[in-house]
């Protein structure tokens, strides 16, 4: 699936994870619909017979860029990541990380474990090419702006793996 210029693509959310669970996911795509309605349809993946209430209680019922994709199993915080990718196949969080791999969604996002999310994308996606390992990225607000942190956890070994590089290429890229 290739977005359309200027298009995030569908973006698919693991509804489960997270300490806060589903209420607050819920919570935050409201608010994420609200506020940028230029955003490109989310995919909320969980239990549907969960999800469905919280969202009929938000008042997103029929939304026309929300959907609801089943997901019966939960990778838990404290889950081990390779057990849980081995034990938990319709997890939400796996099941949203299919929907990359399947091309039906271009983005996942996830407040769940962040071990199995990053053994799950490696896994299941790869990494781009001259990158062996992935990365964990979060915007974090200034006084003027937003700037990417990056946590690589390792010393890079060449300049594609360079966290400037990916940063640089993140801004390019949009």
């Amino acid at each position: 699936m290739v977005p359309a210029p200027g298009s995030t693509g569908r973006i698919a959310v693991d509804a489960m994870g997270g300490d806060l669970g589903p209420s607050e996911v819920v919570a935050a795509v409201k608010l994420a619909v609200a506020e940028y309605p230029e955003l490109d349809p989310i995919t909320l993946v969980g239990d549907q017979a969960v999800l469905t209430p919280l969202l009929a209680a938000a008042g997103l019922t029929g939304h026309d860029r929300l959907s609801i994709m089943h997901a019966s199993e939960v990778v838990q915080m404290d889950d081990k990541p390779l057990m849980a990718l081995k034990q938990k196949k319709d997890s939400s969080m796996v099941r949203a990380i299919e929907l990359v791999k399947g091309g039906q969604a271009s983005v996942v996002v996830s407040c769940g474990n962040t071990g199995a999310l990053m053994a799950a994308g490696t896994i299941r996606l790869r990494t781009m090419e001259g990158v062996d390992r992935p990365a964990l990225a979060a915007v974090i607000p200034r006084q003027n702006g937003h700037f990417i942190l990056i946590d690589r956890s390792e010393e890079h070994t060449s300049e594609l793996q360079s966290p400037m590089y990916l940063v640089c290429r993140l801004l390019l890229e949009k």
